[in-house]
C-alpha cells in the first residue's frame, strides 16, 4: 500500500518489518526501491522487524499463498515507539492526512491489549490539535485466520479509534476499514450487519454496495468498501454511497498485491475528500493497472488508464 501511494506522487512514510535479520534498525536491500519511492516524495522508510516470507502460487482460477509470518510478531507498538520516539509518533500523526494500518490479522501486535490500534487510540489521536480528523485506513487481511471473538474484539477496538475526540472536541479520526468479498462477508456474519441478506455466493454490485452500507451503518465507522474482482462499492458516513464496475483483468500478470493498490487509491482518493464513486473509480483503476503491468501504476499512467475506461 505504502508503495502504490508513493508512485501516485502523495508523500508517504513506511514504519514496519524491513529490517535487516542482525540488525533490525538496517534496512533489507530488498526494500531499497520502496525506501527510494518514499524519499522522493519528501518521506522516509523506518524499519522496525526484518521481514516475513510468503511464496505466492498464482493460478488462472485462484491463488496458494504459504506464509512464514514469525518476524510480523516483532512489530509492536512498544516497538514504533522505540524505532521513533514517541514525539516523533505523535508529530507524524499530526503532520499527516492519511494512516493506513495493514494486516492486523497477521500481526497479534496491532489489535489487542497494548496494540498499535489501542496505542494510537489512548495515546496519540487525544493528543492532535489538527481540526480535521485524520483518515485512518485498517485492512484486516484475511480474518478467515482468527476467530469470531477475535473479529469481534477487533471491530470494536476500531468503533474507539473512530470515535476519538481531542481536547478541543474535534474528532481525531476518521475510520475506514476496507475489505475483499470473502472478507466483507465474514465480517457481516461476526456483527450481525445482514449485508449480504438474500445476496447468495456471487453478489451482484448492487448488492455489494448495500451490504457496504449496511456493514457501516451497523459499525458506525466513517466508511466500509468492499472490492471484489468485478468492481467495487462503498458507503461513506456523509450518506454517500456507490458501486463501480471495475476494468476486470481475465489474464493478470500479477494478481498478489492488487488488493493492497486498490486500497492506496481508494484511500488516497478519500483523504482527498473526493466523492465516493471517483474514490471507486480511482481504486479500481490503480488495482486493474496493476494486475496488467505487474507494477505500481505512477500518477499520468493512472489518469491515462482511467479516461481510456471513460471512453470505453
Amino acid at each position: 500500500m505504502a508503495g502504490g501511494l508513493a508512485m501516485l506522487g502523495a508523500r508517504t512514510s513506511y514504519v514496519g518489518c524491513v529490517g535487516q535479520e542482525n540488525t533490525h534498525s538496517q534496512l533489507h536491500p530488498l526494500y531499497d526501491d520502496l525506501r527510494q519511492r518514499c524519499e522522493k516524495t519528501g518521506g522516509k522508510v523506518v524499519p522496525i522487524a526484518p521481514p516475513a516470507h510468503t511464496a505466492a502460487l498464482e493460478f488462472d482460477d485462484g491463488k496458494i499463498m504459504q506464509g512464514n509470518p514469525l518476524n510480523l510478531y516483532r512489530a509492536t507498538w512498544q516497538g514504533v515507539k522505540s524505532a521513533l520516539g514517541e514525539h516523533a509518533v505523535q508529530t507524524m500523526v499530526e503532520n499527516c492526512d492519511l494512516l493506513g494500518i495493514v494486516n492486523w490479522v497477521m500481526m497479534p501486535g496491532v489489535g489487542g491489549q497494548g496494540g498499535i490500534w489501542e496505542g494510537l487510540t489512548n495515546q496519540v489521536l487525544p493528543k492532535l490539535k489538527s481540526s480535521e480528523p485524520k483518515h485512518i485506513f485498517i485492512d484486516l487481511c484475511d480474518p478467515a485466520k482468527r476467530t469470531d471473538a477475535d473479529v469481534s474484539t477487533a471491530l470494536t477496538q476500531l468503533q474507539a479509534m473512530n470515535a476519538v475526540k481531542n481536547a478541543a472536541g474535534v474528532h481525531s479520526a476518521k475510520v475506514t476499514l476496507g475489505l475483499n468479498l470473502a472478507e466483507a462477508q465474514r465480517i457481516d456474519a461476526v456483527c450481525g450487519a445482514k449485508g449480504f441478506a438474500g445476496a447468495g455466493d456471487q453478489p451482484t454490485g448492487e448488492q455489494v454496495r448495500l451490504a457496504s452500507h449496511r456493514i457501516r451503518e451497523k459499525l458506525g465507522l466513517h466508511c466500509v468498501v468492499i472490492h471484489p474482482r468485478e468492481g467495487a462499492g462503498a458507503t461513506i458516513e456523509n450518506g454517500q454511497s456507490a458501486w463501480f464496475d471495475g476494468p476486470l483483468c481475465e489474464k493478470p500478470k500479477l494478481s498478489t498485491g492488487a488488493g493492497d493498490h486498490f486500497n492506496s487509491g481508494f484511500a488516497l482518493a478519500l483523504a482527498m475528500n473526493l466523492p465516493a464513486d471517483e474514490c471507486l473509480a480511482i481504486g479500481t483503476s490503480v488495482s486493474g493497472l496493476y494486475v496488467r503491468e505487474a507494477q505500481s501504476p505512477t500518477r499520468p499512467r493512472l489518469i491515462e488508464f482511467a479516461r481510456s475506461l471513460a471512453q470505453s
